[in-house]
């Protein structure tokens, strides 16, 4: 049974890792905890980098988020047919502008 859970734990981790790592950090085994509706992981900090792919004239100065929930299908067969959900409570983000050393004043009002 312990290796079950142990699996299930690596696993978690893995799909957590690929789905939020580009955003998330503090995504290991030993922050996650099941609850009886799928995964649960609290008080992680958002990367400063979470937002650059959308090229925001803003960067993150600090981010948290207090819960984040994995609800996984229920069944061996649902996991490839059903979605897994991810649910967000607590996001606090404070940002401010982004400047490039090389940005005119015309660059940063485009954007």
């Amino acid at each position: 049974n312990s290796s079950w859970f142990q699996l299930m734990d690596q696993f978690a981790s893995f799909l957590l890792k690929h789905l939020l790592g580009e955003y998330v950090d503090g995504l290991d085994a030993k922050n996650i905890h099941f609850g009886t509706k799928g995964i649960e992981l609290h008080n992680l900090s958002l990367k400063k980098t979470a937002l650059a792919g959308l090229e925001l004239p803003i960067e993150i100065k600090e981010g948290i988020i207090r819960s984040l929930k994995l609800q996984l299908p229920s069944g061996l067969t649902e996991i490839t047919t059903k979605p897994a959900r991810i649910f967000l409570e607590g996001v606090y983000i404070l940002a401010g502008p982004s400047f490039r050393k090389d940005d005119t004043a015309d660059d940063v009002q485009k954007r």
